[in-house]
């Protein structure tokens, strides 16, 4: 028997083995007909720390080909930390929000986030990119998307972040958009206001000139994002209990962390390992998750090696208990 929800392994239900959590496949998107390219930023009230994200402050958008531009100020509801509003000029004052002492109008973050959608869904084939998106700007986005219910209604858009797109071109230089800006176009810019970036991240797609499928080759798909943070999540909370294994040369931290992100704990393995020994352990290893891969492994040494070294694991670990 199966079921959803990983916990603390103190808290775990161990009688039941989670559903296998996929990894993310970043593969590209597929749009039919050519892409429309909007360049994207945001600003926020600090870096993301771990597995805590900050709130937005800014969010800015502009279609290349239209012009068209989205700005508008998001109300974050914890402080703005102090290197954050030094570096961009935001801040809030007694309840108003500022940018280098001038007050501007800003809404609340489900507004922010309605009025950005509103503006998104005139255009078909969207393409956001941004600069360091996967790593930043879109797992934002897909966090706060997916807290409001609201996942879906991108669902159809295509994510590129532009520093692989950069990286692929230019893999000797600076993948700073500030310096790209300053090598490639000779120009400076705000790097540090939303509107700025996203102008100037637009003139740097343009300059390149690459045909819509040479950028395609670099999209992903908002469910990608979604389904990394999953995976990413619970590897955070289930890794440290694995710990011990990685310790003892059972396997390496990598295997580790590919049985932690798909859902389980050291509990669960010792589970699999009472009912089922080392058959038990290699079936969940192996079985099919939601995208028809594999949970864990399919791997030869993965199957034969690795699983049979964590039931002798587990065997000893019986044998010392009666000694």
């Amino acid at each position: 028997m199966y079921q959803s929800g990983i916990g603390h392994e103190e808290n775990v239900d161990t009688e039941t083995i989670p559903d296998p959590i996929p990894k993310a496949n970043f593969k590209p998107v597929k749009v039919n007909g050519e892409p429309t390219v909007i360049t994207f930023d945001l600003e926020t009230t600090g870096l993301i720390e771990g597995r805590v994200l900050p709130q937005i402050t800014q969010i800015a958008a502009t279609e290349l080909k239209s012009g068209s531009e989205f700005q508008t100020y998001i109300k974050p509801t914890i402080e703005i930390g102090r290197e954050a509003s030094d570096i961009t000029g935001i801040a809030m004052v007694n309840g108003e929000m500022t940018v280098n002492g001038e007050v501007v109008k800003s809404v609340p973050l489900k507004s922010g986030i309605e009025q950005f959608i509103t503006w998104v869904s005139r255009f078909r084939n969207v393409c956001l990119i941004a600069h360091n998106g996967r790593r930043f700007d879109f797992p934002i986005l897909v966090s706060i998307l997916r807290k409001g219910g609201n996942l879906e209604k991108i669902s159809t858009c295509a994510f590129i972040d532009s520093m692989s797109v950069f990286r692929k071109l230019y893999s000797k230089q600076s993948l700073k958009q500030v310096d790209l800006v300053s090598t490639l176009l000779g120009e400076t810019y705000d790097a540090h206001n939303a509107i700025a970036d996203v102008v100037a991240l637009g003139k740097l797609v343009q300059f390149e000139k690459l045909p819509a499928g040479d950028l395609m080759a670099h999209s992903f798909s908002p469910r990608a994002v979604s389904m990394n943070m999953d995976f990413n999540n619970a590897k955070a909370l289930n890794l440290p209990s694995l710990s011990p294994l990685v310790s003892a040369g059972i396997f390496k931290r990598p295997t580790a962390e590919n049985i932690a992100g798909s859902g389980l704990q050291l509990v669960h393995l010792k589970t699999l390992h009472s009912r089922g020994g080392e058959d038990a352990i290699r079936d969940v290893f192996k079985m099919n998750n939601s995208e028809g891969l594999p949970r864990v492994s399919s791997n030869k040494k993965v199957l034969e090696d690795v699983v049979p070294k964590i039931a002798l694991y587990f065997e000893n670990q019986q044998a010392n208990s009666f000694n």
